[in-house]
């Protein structure tokens, strides 16, 4: 059995996390550091990685898909400032 640890990912400039992880790995937490939103991902190591996308959506945005799923939640600036945390999947369940 192969020990999980937790990473921490970035989002780029265009608010999104275009990571190589393995497929069951699961979002812990996403919070501001640093002045910056992150995403702390558990995962195995070692297993196999595929593309996955995370991306931040702003309050009253209207780009969210319905099979998207919510991973978290985070403000920035003090709380000005809210963005959703989905993953963008191709499954419309």
């Amino acid at each position: 059995m192969q020990n999980e640890t937790v990473h921490k990912f970035e989002f780029d400039d265009h608010g999104i996390a275009s990571l190589d992880i393995p497929a069951d790995a699961r979002v812990v937490h996403v919070a501001e550091q640093d002045g910056h939103a992150r995403l702390w991902i558990r995962l195995k190591a070692l297993a196999p990685r595929v593309p996955r996308r995370f991306m931040m959506i702003g309050t009253g945005w209207s780009n969210v898909q319905p099979h998207w799923p919510h991973v978290g939640s985070i403000m920035l600036q003090g709380g000005a400032i809210v963005f959703h945390i989905f993953e963008e999947t191709d499954d419309a369940k």
